[in-house]
């Protein structure tokens, strides 16, 4: 009897080998990006996500050479975290689950104010970093 392969069973092969490839890949990271430039922008961050600030640049001519923004990692209260602007590949990193906000309550203008901030954010799909 001759075996014939159709094209429903090709497709069945080839997405369990599909699933089976993203299976072994689990513990690969994936990242998306986030850019904080006006006041109230913010990014929520889950439990398995780290952000890593990758640069800041000035908003306009004006601006002062600082600008802050304010993280807030779980229960714990907002954080200051003051950032000179211009900075490119500072990947300071900031742990889920947290907020990350860009907002004025600590700017004075004189010394520190609005900037551009670069966030790229990592997610493991590890479930043991699900935790």
């Amino acid at each position: 009897m001759k075996k014939c392969f159709s094209l429903a069973k090709c497709c069945s092969i080839l997405a369990v080998l599909l699933a089976g490839n993203l299976q072994a890949s689990d513990g690969e990271m994936l990242s998306r990006y986030f850019t904080l430039a006006y006041d109230g922008d913010h990014v929520t961050l889950a439990s398995n996500e780290t952000a890593l600030i990758l640069g800041t640049a000035f908003s306009s001519f004006d601006t002062p050479a600082w600008t802050t923004i304010q993280y807030k990692r779980g229960s714990h209260d907002f954080v200051p975290i003051t950032l000179e602007l211009g900075v490119i590949g500072n990947n300071l990193p900031l742990s889920g689950p947290g907020v990350i906000v860009m907002t004025s309550t600590n700017w004075d203008y004189a010394n520190n104010g609005p900037g551009i901030v670069g966030l790229k954010i990592v997610r493991s799909l590890h479930p043991n970093n699900d935790r």
